[in-house]
Formats: C-alpha cells, structure tokens, sequence
C-alpha cells in the first residue's frame, strides 16, 4: 500500500513499444480476432503491467486527431461560428457528423448480433420435430447442427465488434468534448468565472463528458428493441398464432409503465447533479485552502459544511437510485408476465402446447429479457446524457475574454502603461506621460514613496413452465424434450459467460479505486485537534511570550532540515519582524509555531507552555494570522469574517469600520450577507486583505502573525493595514514576515533567518548602523529596486 499505484518504467521501453498504436498496423484478420492485442496481452501475463507499456491511442482516436474536426462542425453549425450559441441539439447533430462512419459500423454488427440471437429460438421447434421423429434424415440433423453453430458464431462474432467499436465511438466523443471544455474555461470572462465555480467545472469534464462517452454503449438499443420485438413476434406467432398479440399486448403495457418513473428518475438525476456540483464546489475550495483553514483552526467548521452538502446529496442520489431501481423490477418481472399471459391465452384459446411450440416460446421470451431488461438502463442513460449535454452546452455558451492581446514589434521597448480605477481605464500612456500628468499614477508613487521613507447479473430467475406442464403433451421427459430444454438454455451461455468475464473485468479496474483509498487511509494522520488531559486556559495566552527552543525542523525523514537549531525569546508584546532572502525559512518558522510540521528537534514555548503537548484546535484558534493570499470562500460576508458564528453583529460592523471597509458594505443593500463567490472572486484583493484584517481584529488573539500580508496588495492599502495594526494591536505580540522590508522597519526588533539559521537579530536602527549587515544589504538592495520601478 506504500507503493505508488502506477510505477514508472524506463523511458527507454516506453520509446521503444509505446510510440505507435498496435491498432493502427493491424491487419484485417488481426483486427476480425482481436490478435492484435497479443503482445499487450501476453506481456502482462509475464509481468504486472506499468504505465509505459500501455500503447498510444489510434491517431483517429487521440484528442489531436478528432478535436481539429469537432471544432471545425462546430464552427460549421453555429451562426458567428463559435460557440456562444451552442445548443443541446446542435451539440448532439456535432457529435453524430464527427463519428457517423463508426456510428453506421456499429448499427451494421447490432443488426447482425440481433437477427442471430433470434435464429436459435425459431430453430428449436424444428429441431424437437426433427428428434421426435421415427425416422431421421442425418443430412437434416447436420444441417439444424450448422445453421445453429452458424448463427452462434455471428452473434458472438459481431457483439464483440458492437462493443469495441461502441467504445471507439465514446472515446472520441469525451475526448472532444473534454479538449473543448478545457480550451473553454481557459478563455472565460471573469463574470463567467464567478458564475461557474471550479467545482462544477470539475464535474463537466469528469462527469458530464464521461458520461456522454458512455451512452455509446446504449446508442442504438432504443431502435434495436422494436426489431427485437417484431422478430419474437414472428416466431411466436408461427409457434402459437393469436397468442403472439396477447405477448404484444404484455410487453407494451411494461413499456408504458416506464414512462412516469423515467420522467421522475430524470428530476432526481438533475437534482442529483446540481447536489453534486455543490459539494465538489466546496471541496474544491477547501482543497486549494486547504493551509488556510488550519493555521485558522476552521478544521471542524468546513467538515460540518462538507457534510451537510453530502447529506443533501446523498438524499437525491438514494431517491434516484430507489426510482431506478423501481424501473427494474419491472422490467425484471416483464419475461414473467409476459410468459404467463401468452400462456394463459393459449389455454383459453385452446391453442396446444406442444413441448417444441413451449421451448421456442420460452427461448424467445428468454431472448427478450435482455433488450427489455437494459431497456431501463438505456432509458436512465439516455435521461443522464440529455442532462450532461445540457449542462456542457450551458458551459459553452458561456461569455468569454475578449481579445485583448497588444502585439508589439520585435525590439519595441516604449511599453504602453495603463492605470486602472473602479474597474475602468483612466490613463494610458509610456511612464514618463502618465508621471507627469498629476493624476491618479501618480497617487500610487507618492503611496509606494511613503512607505519607502519609513524603510501570495444479477439476473432474477422466473418459473413459468411449471404452470403448464399439464398441458404439455406427455408426461415423462423424452430425449426430444430434454435435448430441446437444453439447446433453450444454452443459447444463453455465451452471453451469460461474456456478462461474467466484463463484471470480473469490471470489478478489477474498481479495484483500484479501493486501494488508493486504502492508501490514504495508510497516511499518518495529524495530532489530535483536542487533548482534554492538556487544555489551556480559557484566556491563555495572557502575555503573548514566545520561546524558541533549539527549533530544527524538517518536512520528511528523507529531507534536509530547514530549520537548523533556531533559538530566541520574543517578548510578549514586542513587535518582531522577520526577514531573510527565499529559502532562508521564514515560512516553516511560522509553520512550526502553527503546527503545520512539527519540529523533529526540541520544541516550541508559549506562556510557558510547550504547544506539542496540547490539541491543534486549541493552539490555532488562540493565534491569528494574516496570510500572504487573501483568502475567501463562497458564501457571505459574515460567514467569512466570522465563520463561527462567535460574534454579534455589532462586533462584527465595528471590527469593519476598524478595517475600513464599513461603509462600502453599508453600500450594499445586503450588507452583512452581501455574496461572496468562489474564492471571493467578486472581491477585489485588496478589499479581500481587508476583510482578512477584519477577521484578526475580530479575534483579537494576543499573538498575531503577518504572513507577507501585505505582498499581493498595492502601497496605498498596505499602508492603511500598516495603521490599523498599529492602533488595534498595540499591546500585542506581533510577527511580521517581511516581503517589503519597510513593513519592518518599525519593528522593535529584526530577526534575519539565512539558509534555516538566525545569523542577525536586534532593532532595526542597530542593524542598519552597520553597514556591513546583511539587513542594511537586504534593505539597500530593495531601495534600489524600488528607486527604478
């Protein structure tokens, strides 16, 4: 379980045996018996396959070779000849015109496997007439023999083909429609964007267009069922006459009553996948902050949300399942009733029920169990499909970028400047125009000055016969009968031993999905989030003192350490600014004091007490911290200020006044409850940095930690973070990852971490006497970036 699922061969081998198809130059005696699969097949039998020896797709099968023409019947099928009026049955039309060819193939071996299927059954009164008789023709007997050996060989010869090739046909549909779908979201309108979440996204592609590739195995059951019908009703119309429409009679009224439960199976399938994308739409969230939500202690809360979105789920998906499953016992009972209806109107007829006449009927009430059997699942398939194709359509049609992109001559150097205000361009122009203009460029220099002075099958059996053995002449099993009660039981071992080797199949491959869980499940889980022998106070901690203790930390075993003996004391509520050049280990400090790795080497003191021994949950929620990206997810803004729910709602518009964001969300008809899309797309970032102060000054912990906070907004809102903190936490213990090394400058003290080791700590004024420092270094060579931006 500790080894990866899919292990890398050699790079070489894969050269050698994966660079072409082994369909592509298989002959047509190859391609008729599927030799060509030989070497694949016998390779695996001497070794477990890796992912080197699977071979290339087909170029006709590969995404480069059907998505040029998808998109060109696209472009053909649609008015501005994108895909912005895309609708379902143009995506439909596009879909049948890029795979006709195959779709006609397989139309051709579904004729042949059903026209076979139906030749036992009407051979078996024949072939009981033919062992009955006194006298037997031998020449006759070979020729009943061949006709049946025939007639098995072609409907086993052309299933095989249906299948492959239905396949074929899927895999080129998901294919385009994936390559589409990807190529689509790439070029979406931000509006687009904050309407459609990752997470649905997701599910377009993962479900949706899997989906649609799946319905080629189903694609030609609606029209094969009504010749299916027509041929039983033939042979049993020769074999017992005007009970053949009472068979007619039976199977209409099974068809019909699928009717209502296929339109209610289809709402829940709709209400199941808009469940669906609710749920990936919040994990997609959660995974991508996933950091996030533990250095703030929102484990739990998420979980709960994750949950319940689950939940909700799961009632749609059990009441489509329970529909479905409804669908089947009727269908499963079909062969039944229909058997004891036939039957039954013989006996009322008075139509005789010779064993020849029996076993033909029962053979073909057998052969049609099968199609009327998968016809509830054709009908799911083609429910599921109509609303994938929705939904992908709804996604193409979806407003995209404009073309906005500026290409300059090659050596051009005179790069057009532009500066935004309320969503708008205000100024255009090279730097030196747009510095001289006086205007709102300039604004943001004199703000980045400023801050500069201070220095991111089964099957269900059915007993029919038994009702009618009374009528079935003679009352002892002759060799006839018993020869023909076995040619009508047989006809069905081929499709019974394919049905067996595609579950066996079928259950290895899921097999996978349980052992990557199972090696998920193998991965050493997090300390306990509350150790009740250990709890802090309830206030703790009070002075906000932090000790550093010998600190050598590592990500892995394997792995060198990042942190190499760190040793300190910060004071409760001095206000220490950390710096270092990337890879010194600013980061992984914070991590530690979070718990997010834990030190391999000596330990971590807060108030005295050492934060290994207590429960994450206790640890991270008596710390803040504003981190590098501004963070939001999906909801409002009260859930994201105060996920919790821990504070009241005048708590919570003072903590936004304090961050200045009051009165833009006074603005706001919703005000607290204002939306808050997917990653707070519909925020700006600097509003989202904002809020994420919000958060802090709503907590008011005694230690708080600035993770870069300020290194994705521009100079004039980081000087206004800069303020705030000053004022809301004075008497607090603050630690400042530094990115622009004037957030430091007005530290008490500066400690500069290079290759994992404390090599410079004191105040910044004593640093930056010495000339020689690396601070007065680090500081020296940002003012001269700064100076020619």
């Amino acid at each position: 379980m500790k080894q990866p699922l899919l292990n890398q061969g050699d790079s070489n081998s894969f050269e050698e045996t994966s660079t072409k198809s082994l369909f592509t130059d298989a002959g047509l005696f190859s391609i008729i018996t599927f030799s060509w699969m030989g070497p694949l097949l016998d390779l695996g039998r001497r070794k477990t396959l890796d992912l080197d020896d699977v071979p290339f797709l087909d170029d006709n099968d590969s995404v480069h070779g059907v998505l040029p023409n998808f998109k060109a019947k696209i472009a053909s099928n649609s008015s501005t000849g994108q895909f912005t009026d895309v609708t379902t049955d143009k995506l439909v039309k596009v879909l049948v015109l890029t795979t006709w060819k195959l779709i006609l193939v397989t139309a051709v071996y579904a004729l042949l496997s059903t026209v076979a299927a139906y030749v036992g059954p009407y051979l078996i009164e024949y072939f009981v007439d033919y062992l009955n008789k006194s006298s037997r023709s031998t020449k006759e007997g070979y020729i009943l023999v061949l006709i049946f050996v025939i007639a098995q060989f072609i409907e086993g010869f052309s299933t095989r083909h249906l299948q492959f090739r239905s396949k074929q046909v899927g895999v080129r549909a998901c294919s385009s429609l994936v390559a589409t779908i990807y190529q689509k979201c790439l070029a979406l309108s931000n509006q687009s964007r904050q309407s459609n979440s990752t997470g649905e996204m997701i599910n377009v592609v993962s479900l949706d267009a899997e989906c649609v590739g799946n319905f080629s195995r189903s694609m030609h059951d609606v029209w094969l069922l009504p010749v299916q019908i027509v041929l039983g009703m033939l042979i049993l119309y020769s074999a017992l006459g005007l009970a053949a429409f009472a068979a007619l009679a039976a199977t209409v009224l099974t068809m019909v009553a699928n009717i209502p439960l296929g339109t209610i199976e289809q709402n829940y399938q709709e209400k199941t996948m808009t469940a669906k994308d609710a749920r990936m739409r919040a994990m997609s969230e959660i995974l991508c902050n996933l950091r996030i939500l533990k250095l703030q202690g929102w484990d739990m809360i998420f979980l709960s949300k994750i949950k319940e979105l689950r939940k909700v789920e799961m009632n749609w998906l059990k009441k489509n399942v329970y529909t479905s499953a409804m669908l089947l016992s009727v269908f499963f009972c079909a062969p039944a009733f229909v058997a004891m209806v036939t039957f039954g109107t013989c006996v009322l007829l008075g139509i005789p029920l010779e064993t020849g006449k029996v076993l033909s009927a029962l053979a073909t009430f057998r052969q049609l169990q099968t199609p009327i059997h998968g016809l509830p699942d054709a009908v799911s398939m083609i429910i599921q499909t109509k609303v994938s194709l929705d939904r992908i359509s709804s996604i193409l049609c979806l407003e995209e970028l404009p073309d906005a992109v500026t290409k300059l001559p090659r050596g051009t150097t005179d790069v057009s400047i532009e500066v935004l205000k309320d969503g708008k361009i205000t100024q255009a122009g090279d730097y030196t125009e747009i510095v001289n203009s006086g205007e709102e460029f300039t604004e943001l220099i004199v703000s980045h000055k400023d801050a500069l002075s201070t220095m991111d099958m089964l099957e269900i059996p059915s007993s029919i016969g038994s009702s009618f053995d009374h009528n079935v002449s003679g009352s002892t099993p002759s060799i006839a009968e018993t020869a023909g009660l076995a040619v009508t039981y047989g006809l069905s071992l081929s499709m019974l031993q394919g049905w067996a080797i595609a579950v066996l199949c079928s259950l290895e491959n899921r097999m996978i999905s349980v052992e990557r869980i199972l090696q998920y499940m193998t991965i050493p889980s997090e300390p306990p989030l509350i150790i009740s022998e250990s709890m802090p106070g309830c206030q703790w901690p009070t002075k906000g003192e932090i000790e550093l203790r010998n600190l050598h930390v590592q990500y892995a075993p394997h792995l060198p350490l990042v942190l190499k003996g760190v040793a300190c004391t910060i004071s409760g509520g001095m206000k220490t600014g950390i710096v270092g050049r990337t890879g010194g280990g600013k980061s992984t400090l914070i991590q530690a004091l979070f718990r997010i790795v834990d030190p391999c080497i000596r330990q971590i003191l807060i108030d005295g007490i050492d934060i290994s021994t207590i429960g994450l949950h206790d640890l991270r929620t008596r710390l803040s911290i504003i981190p590098q990206d501004p963070v939001m997810f999906e909801g409002t803004l009260r859930s994201n200020i105060d996920p919790l729910s821990e504070y009241s709602d005048e708590q919570i518009w003072e903590a936004l006044d304090s961050c200045h964001l009051g009165d833009e969300v006074r603005e706001n008809e919703l005000k607290l409850d204002s939306t808050v899309t997917e990653n707070g797309e519909n925020w700006s970032a600097g509003q989202r940095q904002l809020v994420c102060l919000g958060r802090v000054i709503l907590k008011r912990r005694k230690i708080l930690v600035l993770d870069e906070a300020t290194s994705s907004v521009d100079p004039k809102t980081d000087s206004l973070i800069q303020e705030t903190l000053k004022q809301q936490f004075a008497g607090c213990t603050v630690i400042t990852i530094a990115h622009r090394i004037t957030s430091v400058l007005d530290s008490e003290k500066v400690i500069l971490l290079d290759n994992g080791e404390i090599v410079e700590h004191d105040s910044p004024a004593k640093l930056l006497e010495d000339s020689s420092s690396l601070f007065s270094k680090l500081v020296s060579e940002y003012s001269m970036r700064s100076n020619y931006k």
